[in-house]
């Protein structure tokens, strides 16, 4: 039985409105509710939302629970969700391993290839776009935004970079002249 001086908490309330109270529980939180018309009010409200409630899901216990909505098939639906996934990774960690063998028996099967003019010069413009990444990606200040007026700091610049000193004509006319 509970003890006449704790108070009566939501916890309680929501029992009595679930009619979920032993009979001494029930005559407290009912002596609380006289107490407070206010809150009888509103948690009233709430017990017959609950029926309400009860009474709209009661109606149709007969009609059977569609085939769309059956835990069985939801739960197959997933696992056949679950198994194309699986399989497309698969496919693709396939067409990879594939691709990379194809590749690597190519590279004998077809020398020529790797020996065309075509090739050389792929070749040589990626060892162009790498020396030149290596040479300006680690600059803060691009030369591009060197202007025409600083051209002793732009030697100065590719002859730290380049790694020996260059020397230019440095012209006397200035940018805007």
């Amino acid at each position: 039985m509970r003890a006449a001086s704790r108070s009566i908490e939501e916890d309680d309330l929501q029992a009595w409105v679930d009619r979920r109270l032993t009979p001494a529980d029930h005559e407290a939180v009912e002596a609380y509710l006289a107490a407070h018309p206010e809150l009888r009010a509103r948690w009233s409200q709430y017990a017959e939302q609950r029926e309400e409630l009860r009474a709209a899901f009661a109606e149709k216990p007969e009609t059977p629970i569609p085939a769309r909505l059956r835990v069985a098939r939801l739960l197959s639906e997933q696992r056949r969700r679950r198994h194309r996934q699986f399989a497309r990774i698969a496919a693709a960690i396939a067409l990879l391993i594939a691709g990379g063998i194809g590749g690597w028996g190519a590279r004998d099967f077809l020398p020529a290839l790797t020996s065309s003019a075509l090739a050389v010069l792929a070749s040589s413009v990626f060892d162009d776009a790498i020396a030149a990444h290596r040479t300006f990606s680690v600059e803060t200040r691009h030369p591009v935004e060197v202007g025409a007026n600083e051209e002793a700091h732009l030697v100065q610049w590719l002859s730290k970079r380049l790694g020996h000193q260059l020397s230019f004509p440095i012209s006397t006319h200035s940018a805007s002249g």
